[in-house]
């Protein structure tokens, strides 16, 4: 059963456009499911054994991307339903963190395991890891299941290994959208090793549900956020740019002052020592008169005459007050020589 057969272009692809001549005739699962009456509508129906050997694959690499393909056939009863029987792993693929590629070698292998062990059964979908962000659909994964995967009855299904986090997804106006299984529990389910997180990354992307509308309106709250953050980014760098300039300017003209104060700091101590160098020379010069008047304590007597000569001598009298024709008289009461004038010069007379 080819895919163009079950998909009419003219239609979106969806779970309501498959008709009954697309489908094999069988009765649907009640006893298996446990169930007492048939839900209503396209239902998907998987074993638990199929979802074991999925989560085994996918706990083999916890930080990259694995993936296969699932097997099964699409029933009437009805309605339609899905029965998924197995899982192919996709050797042979190229994985990283984010994406996983199947390349030729991998749908080689993939059409051998299916021919040798479920020869009954088609590809009717492809399963793969998102090792630690959670369950959707990302944009490598919607080009795959429009281009591959694009029958109506074609899912998707994303197993979240850090998290034991999962999830199906079923075609519906040609978007992938998420839809819950019925289980066979042929097999007991594997034991939860991993602790579940449910981190802010984790629940913003499980409630992803990716539409035309939903994505122009993601698309423009992006944009918006964009440029709000553009502007503040904008408004922060140039606040930051002016606050630094600003204390720039001030350091400089700081240092401009402190130069200044270290200049006004050196003509003080220029004078300073400028002031030294007079007060040392003062000192000279007080040192050289205290020795030239030593000689004013020698032992003359009032009121004797002295010859002017020794007087000249002893006193240092300056010379326009020392003419040679007088001589001096040491007075008692003014303590200084006076002046009288002698008949004979350099002739000393007792006082009568």
């Amino acid at each position: 059963m080819s895919n163009e057969s079950l998909s009419d272009k003219t239609l979106s692809i969806d779970t309501r456009n498959i008709k009954q001549t697309d489908c094999e005739l069988n009765n649907f699962p009640l006893q298996e499911l446990k169930l007492t009456e048939r839900p209503n509508g396209f239902q998907l129906v998987v074993c638990r054994s199929v979802l074991n050997q999925m989560k085994e694959h996918g706990r083999t690499s916890m930080h990259a991307e694995v993936g296969g393909m699932l097997v099964g056939n699409l029933y009437w009863d009805s309605e339609p339903f899905l029965l998924i029987k197995a899982s192919i792993i996709g050797k042979y693929t190229d994985g990283n963190v984010a994406s996983v590629t199947f390349t030729a070698e991998t749908w080689n292998h993939v059409w051998q395991e299916q021919e040798k062990h479920y020869p009954e059964t088609n590809i009717i979908g492809w399963y793969h890891t998102h090792p630690g962000f959670g369950i959707f659909l990302s944009r490598m994964d919607l080009f795959i299941c429009e281009h591959t995967f694009n029958a109506p009855h074609q899912v998707a299904y994303v197993y979240d290994p850090q998290s034991e986090d999962e999830g199906w997804f079923i075609w519906k106006d040609s978007i992938p959208i998420k839809m819950k299984p019925l289980v066979i529990e042929d097999v007991p389910a594997l034991p939860v090793t991993v602790q579940r997180e449910n981190t802010l990354l984790q629940a913003a992307a499980e409630k992803i549900v990716i539409t035309p509308k939903d994505t122009k309106q993601k698309l423009t709250t992006l944009l918006v956020i964009f440029i709000i953050t553009s502007i503040v980014l904008f408004l922060v760098s140039t606040f930051c740019l002016t606050y630094l300039t600003t204390k720039s300017t001030k350091m400089q003209n700081e240092i401009v002052q402190l130069k200044q104060n270290i200049k006004e700091l050196e003509n003080k101590f220029k004078i300073t020592e400028m002031q030294n160098e007079i007060m040392q020379q003062l000192k000279r010069d007080i040192n050289e008169l205290d020795n030239k008047f030593q000689h004013i304590n020698s032992p003359l007597k009032y009121g004797e005459f002295y010859n002017i000569k020794t007087l000249e001598r002893l006193l240092i009298v300056p010379q326009e007050m020392s003419p040679s024709s007088n001589v001096w008289i040491l007075n008692k009461e003014q303590n200084k020589p006076s002046q009288r004038h002698l008949r004979q010069e350099n002739q000393i007379y007792p006082q009568k």
